[in-house]
C-alpha cells in the first residue's frame, strides 16, 4: 500500500490498485474513463479581391459584383468568380456605381451616358452577354435592386418597379413629402420603409409590403418608434425598431402568417 498522505490522488496508484482513504488499495475502479475528443479550430481566411478602391459588393452564388476604379479611370462593374477566382470588369462605360445581381442578370446605375440628365439604370445579363438601358427617362434613377426578372429603384420622390421579360414599368408609391427609407426585393415581394415627419416630431414610420402579383401594400408596422433599416428574404421580413434609433431590435415578420 501507498499510505503517504494524498500521494494517491495526486500521482495516480500503479494498475491493480485504486485510491481509498489517501491509500492505494488492491482493488479495480468503476470509473468509466471516457476519450477526450479533441476538435480542430478552423481559422477563417479572408481573401482580398481587389488593391483598387472599391465598395457596394452584392453577391449571388459564386458571383460577387461591385463597382470598383480600373486603373487612373471612373469606376466601373467588375465581378469576382469564387468559384475560379478570377476577376472581370463590365462591358461598359465609365462612372457606373451601385450594382446589385440576381441570376446571373446585374443591374446598375450609370452616369457616363447622359450626365447633364443624371443617372440612368442598366442591366447586363452574364448568360448572354446582353446589356439594355431600363429607363431612359431625364432624371436621377438611383440604387437598384434586382431578384430574378424583376428590378426596383428610387426616382424623383418615387418607388419604381420594372419586369424584365416584359418591359412592364409601374410605381411602387409616391413618397409626396414623407421620408423615403431602406427598401429590398424577393421573389414576389418588395418590403419598403417610410416615415412622416409632416406633423412634427416624434416622427412616424412604417414598414410597407408590396405584392408585385396584386398590385396591393399591406402595413407591416406602423409606428411612431424609431424604424431604421429593412430587409425581405423568402417568406421573412426583418426590421430594426426602437424607441430610439440607437436603441433598436431587430424584428421578423412572416409574411405567410402575417397575411
Amino acid at each position: 500500500e501507498n499510505s503517504s498522505g494524498s500521494c494517491c490522488n495526486d500521482c495516480g496508484c500503479p494498475t491493480g490498485k485504486i485510491c481509498s482513504n489517501n491509500s492505494c488499495v488492491n482493488g479495480t475502479s468503476t470509473f468509466i474513463f471516457r476519450p477526450i475528443i479533441i476538435v480542430p479550430l478552423f481559422v477563417s481566411k479572408e481573401t482580398v479581391i481587389t488593391t483598387n478602391a472599391s465598395g457596394a459588393p452584392s453577391i449571388d452564388g459564386n458571383k460577387i459584383v461591385f463597382s470598383g476604379y480600373v486603373a487612373a479611370g471612373q469606376p466601373r462593374i467588375q465581378i469576382y468568380d469564387l468559384s475560379t477566382k478570377t476577376l472581370t470588369t463590365l462591358p461598359h462605360d465609365e462612372n457606373s456605381y451601385a450594382p446589385d445581381i440576381s441570376g446571373g442578370r446585374i443591374v446598375f446605375e450609370d452616369s457616363s451616358i447622359r450626365p447633364s440628365e443624371g443617372t440612368d439604370i442598366y442591366y447586363y445579363s452574364l448568360t448572354e452577354g446582353v446589356e439594355g438601358m431600363i429607363c431612359p427617362r431625364d432624371c436621377y434613377q438611383y440604387s437598384p435592386k434586382i431578384h430574378n426578372n424583376a428590378v426596383i429603384w428610387e426616382e424623383f420622390n418615387y418607388l419604381r418597379f420594372y419586369w424584365l421579360p416584359s418591359q412592364e414599368e409601374r410605381n411602387i408609391y409616391h413618397v409626396d413629402g414623407k421620408i423615403q427609407g431602406t427598401y429590398d426585393i424577393w421573389g414576389g415581394y418588395v418590403a419598403y420603409l417610410l416615415g412622416d415627419c409632416s406633423h412634427g416630431v416624434p416622427c412616424d414610420y412604417g414598414v410597407y409590403l408590396y405584392n408585385i402579383a396584386t398590385d396591393e401594400t399591406h402595413t407591416v408596422i406602423s409606428t411612431s418608434g424609431e424604424i431604421g433599416d429593412v430587409a425581405i428574404y423568402s417568406n421573412k421580413i426583418a426590421y430594426a425598431y426602437g424607441a430610439d434609433i440607437d436603441a433598436n431590435n431587430i424584428y421578423i415578420y412572416d409574411i405567410n402568417t402575417k397575411l
